[in-house]
C-alpha cells in the first residue's frame, strides 16, 4: 500500500501533536479484510501531495485530517467508488449529519462504529479512545450479499439447513 494512515485530532492534546496513526494492530485487522492498494493520507505527507485532487487507488484506505472539511473527503470517497473502487473512510464521530446525508444515496454502503486509541508518530498510545466512524463503499462486483429479508433473526434459513445437519 502507498503511503501510511494518518489522522489529526483537532482541540487541545496534551501533547499538542496534530498527527495521529491508526493502531498496528487495528490497521492490521483492515488491512486483512480489504487489502488495500492505496493510502490517500500518507503520513508523513509527501511535500504538494494532496488526496483530494490524486486519483485514488482500487482498494483505498482514507483516514484524512480530523481538521478541516470532512464532506471534501466524503464527496471525493462517493466519486471515487461511482468509478468502482472501494474505499474505506473513516472520520472521527463527531457532527457527521452532513456526512450521513450524502453517504445516505451510497448503494450498499456499510457503516461500522469503532473506539480507537490513536498512535502518536513516536510509537505512544494515546491514553484516551475516540468514538470513529468507518465508511465502507464497496463497489457493486464486490458488494456484500444481502440476505433475504423473510430471513428469520437466528440464521435459520431452509437453504443451509443441509450444512448444519
Amino acid at each position: 500500500m502507498k503511503g501510511k494512515q494518518t489522522a489529526i485530532i483537532e482541540g487541545p492534546t496534551e501533547d499538542k501533536v496534530e498527527f495521529w496513526l491508526m493502531p498496528p494492530e487495528d490497521m492490521h485487522e483492515l488491512e486483512l479484510e480489504f487489502h488495500f492498494n492505496d493510502d490517500v493520507c500518507p503520513y508523513p505527507r509527501p511535500p504538494g501531495y494532496n488526496g483530494l485532487i490524486e486519483d485514488w487507488g482500487s482498494r483505498t484506505w482514507c483516514n484524512p485530517p480530523f481538521k478541516g472539511s470532512k464532506m471534501a473527503w466524503a464527496r471525493k470517497a462517493i466519486m471515487e467508488w461511482k468509478k468502482g473502487k472501494l474505499v474505506v473512510l473513516i472520520l472521527g464521530s463527531g457532527n457527521l449529519s452532513h456526512v450521513f446525508e450524502v453517504m445516505a444515496d451510497v448503494e450498499g454502503i456499510e457503516i461500522r462504529l469503532k473506539n480507537i486509541r490513536w498512535m502518536h508518530p513516536d510509537g505512544t498510545q494515546n491514553k484516551y479512545l475516540y468514538g470513529a466512524i468507518l465508511f465502507i463503499l464497496r463497489p457493486k462486483s464486490i458488494a456484500t450479499p444481502s440476505v433475504p429479508s423473510d430471513t428469520p433473526i437466528d440464521g435459520n434459513r431452509p437453504d443451509l439447513q443441509k450444512v448444519k445437519e
